[in-house]
């Protein structure tokens, strides 16, 4: 239903709207199923210079009440747009109804609190035929929430977000990512992130983490829905800096990461990965690839009752001084399974027991009495098909 003064060269459109069930397919994928649309708007429209003003837009996406403001100018040779969609200090759970089927189905089992802000903005000029494209930014916070999946045991609180992220004139290279806070507990044990990002090509950043967190309690909280995860997580570290390869730069990081008795298993394999450790620092004081050092003390994991131990020093990544002791016995075809990536198929089997130690660039020249390898390494059956190469190479 809409009234205007459809004679005039200004004049104000209002129009109400009420949908009770909106459907959305694209792809065949579900989108939007069932949503309750009611809707109050005012369209500003300018008929001699073709102006929209879309002033007054009250939007209800089931419980969800969004605020829409959009100007939109024909320009001579491209288009002029101004698009703000908001909502201010919304239920989380209402935040959650408008979303698509598959998390309406997570959110029947779920337990969710606290207040959410979203804005999303698109404004500027658009004309290709100049390279000209508007600003998008998008800022997202959760404050105060907490989650609990079908009446887990675990409940994770003191969840809060504050996340915002632009991409000046549309383009990729100007990236901005800007996590200012990632927090949330469970019990006594905490994870705090934060990160703050430019370009793409060339990688600016600033990015902390502090966590310990079992990851059996925050999976079962949140409800990732087929995926078996356990294992206690301790994280504490920095980066900062350029990644550039061409100029050899590197974030400088000071990093250590522990993973204690971990576990995986996903729908795509019956048997799970087990048994993971993990002990792992990184450090790089003058932030190059020549400072850069990573070492395993150890890392080790079983698949189908066969362990596998890799014990690891590297550094100077410009000319890789290594010192690596494996061993372990690994099917590769079903250790590919766990995971599952579409299109892609790996087969075979490794056996290793070899230690390794030497530098990249004595390999690289056939100065062979400078390393020092030994062992044996055994591949059998290795076999690869994709959507692109689909016979067995």
């Amino acid at each position: 239903m809409g009234k205007g003064d459809l004679s005039k060269a200004i004049f104000d459109l209002s129009s109400k709207a009420k949908i009770a069930k909106l459907n959305l397919l694209y792809d065949n994928e579900p989108y939007l199923m069932n949503k309750k649309v009611n809707a109050d708007l005012i369209t500003k429209v300018n008929v001699n210079s073709l102006s929209f003003i879309f002033q007054q837009n009250d939007l209800k996406i089931n419980n969800l009440i969004v605020d829409f403001k959009e100007k939109f100018d024909f320009l001579k040779e491209g288009y002029n747009m101004d698009f703000i969609l908001k909502t201010t200090n919304s239920n989380l759970h209402d935040f959650f109804t408008a979303f698509p089927p598959k998390f309406i189905t997570w959110l029947d089992k779920t337990q969710l609190t606290g207040k959410t802000d979203f804005n999303l903005t698109l404004k500027g000029n658009y004309i290709a035929s100049k390279n000209i494209a508007p600003n998008l930014e998008f800022d997202f916070k959760i404050k105060e929430s907490s989650l609990n999946y079908n009446q887990s045991p675990a409940t994770i609180s003191n969840l809060n977000m504050d996340f915002d992220t632009q991409l000046p004139s549309l383009n990729p290279d100007s990236l901005i990512i800007d996590l200012r806070n990632l927090s949330l507990s469970i019990g006594k044990e905490t994870l705090h992130a934060k990160l703050y990002s430019t370009g793409t090509e060339v990688l600016d950043i600033n990015a902390a983490i502090k966590a310990k967190i079992d990851l059996e309690k925050l999976n079962r909280a949140i409800g990732i829905p087929d995926l078996e995860l356990k294992g206690m997580l301790i994280a504490d570290g920095t980066a900062k800096g350029k990644f550039d390869k061409k100029k050899g730069t590197f974030p400088i990081p000071n990093a250590v990461i522990n993973l204690q008795n971990g576990y995986i298993k996903t729908p795509y394999y019956p048997n799970p990965i087990s048994n993971i450790e993990i002990v792992s620092t990184i450090s790089n004081p003058k932030g190059t690839f020549e400072d850069l050092k990573v070492v395993l003390q150890p890392a080790q994991f079983t698949f189908e009752e066969n362990p596998v131990f890799v014990k690891a020093n590297l550094s100077n990544f410009d000319n890789l001084i290594y010192d690596i002791n494996a061993k372990g016995t690994l099917d590769v075809g079903k250790i590919h399974k766990v995971f599952s990536q579409k299109g892609l198929d790996v087969d075979g089997f490794i056996k290793t027991n070899l230690a390794l130690k030497g530098k990249q660039s004595d390999a690289e020249r056939g100065n062979y009495t400078k390393l020092r390898n030994s062992g044996t390494l055994e591949i059998r059956n290795i076999q690869l098909t994709s959507e692109y190469l689909p016979k067995k190479s």
